[in-house]
């Protein structure tokens, strides 16, 4: 009966005891956090992530059905009160090709402790009476490679996503409850670029002063015939770099078409360029007066004897 007892008395001694440590808690920490489920704005000194493509080169040719896509996210956290800070990290990163159906995410496992745990510190401060975060910023550069690229315009637009959540409102003073609603800043980069499965080297747009234009040719992949057509003539076949020969001055127009051994058909752009061959002349020698003259007079003595010849016979 005593032992009873006194496991009685010792269970309401630790349960008054813990009561008293759970108060303690409470009145040392009372705010209480909820995620609202609304999207909010964010504060205001908290921009985009900043996306900086470096290649493929805005505007250029590349004579491959592959790429690299090398760009650089950066992104600045400033200093930002812990009440309104909660989280802020980039969270996402993805590009969009215009010759596929859907979205690529990149896969942010390498950087992950530089973005989701940053080295900013955490300080007091006296005259807000919250503790500051101190800003930081991260630059993580990516590269992937792109394959299968088909020929013509093509496009390129990466997206980094940076998401937040930061203080609505508090509830009235007894609950002390702070709510945070979550918050997206995206920021982009695009690049167009051209792919072509052949380069047509010669002839250029320029003008030519021969008749005969080399045909020079460059392509990514063997092709299985190699045809092209001037000034919309029908196709010729070529074995590969050939001359074009006895060109008429003026302007023309050159497309090259390629197949290779699994069927598909390229076309190069269209090339135009112009002949201006001189043409050719026949040398012109001079004559003297006096040439004329003697040659005339040879010819008469000629005609004289030619006359007295036949009288003599007759």
């Amino acid at each position: 009966m005593r032992r009873t007892a006194a496991a009685l008395i010792m269970t309401l001694l630790i349960t008054a005891a813990a009561g008293t440590i759970l108060v303690n808690l409470a009145a040392a920490n009372p705010y209480f956090y909820e995620q609202v489920p609304y999207q909010v704005p964010p504060p205001s000194n908290v921009k985009p992530p900043t996306v900086t493509i470096h290649t493929p080169v805005s505007d250029a040719t590349y004579i491959s059905s592959n790429a690299t896509l090398t760009f650089n996210v950066n992104l600045v956290v400033p200093d930002l009160p812990e009440l309104f800070y909660y989280y802020i990290y980039l969270s996402e990163v993805r590009y969009k090709a215009s010759w596929l159906a859907n979205s690529t995410n990149v896969d942010l496992g390498a950087f992950g402790n530089i973005l989701r745990n940053p080295n900013g510190s955490r300080t007091w401060d006296e005259n807000s009476h919250v503790y500051m975060i101190s800003g930081y910023e991260v630059s993580p550069d990516f590269s992937i490679n792109l394959t299968s690229i088909p020929d013509g315009n093509n496009s390129i637009e990466v997206f980094a996503v940076l998401r937040g959540s930061c203080k609505t409102s508090f509830s009235p003073p007894q609950a002390m409850t702070i709510y945070y609603g979550r918050y997206e800043l995206i920021g982009s980069a695009s690049v167009n670029f051209t792919t072509d499965s052949i380069a047509v080297l010669s002839p250029l747009n320029q003008t030519y002063s021969t008749a005969d234009v080399p045909l020079l040719l460059r392509l990514y992949e063997s092709a299985k015939q190699i045809e092209f057509s001037l000034d919309g003539q029908e196709k010729v076949t070529v074995a590969g770099n050939t001359t074009l020969t006895g060109l008429s001055n003026g302007n023309h127009n050159l497309t090259v078409f390629t197949t290779d051994n699994n069927g598909n058909a390229a076309a190069s752009a269209i090339i135009y360029f112009t002949v201006d061959a001189p043409f050719p002349t026949v040398p012109v020698v001079a004559v003297s007066a006096a040439s004329i003259a003697a040659v005339a007079c040879a010819g008469l003595i000629l005609t004289r004897r030619k006359r007295r010849k036949e009288a003599q016979q007759t």
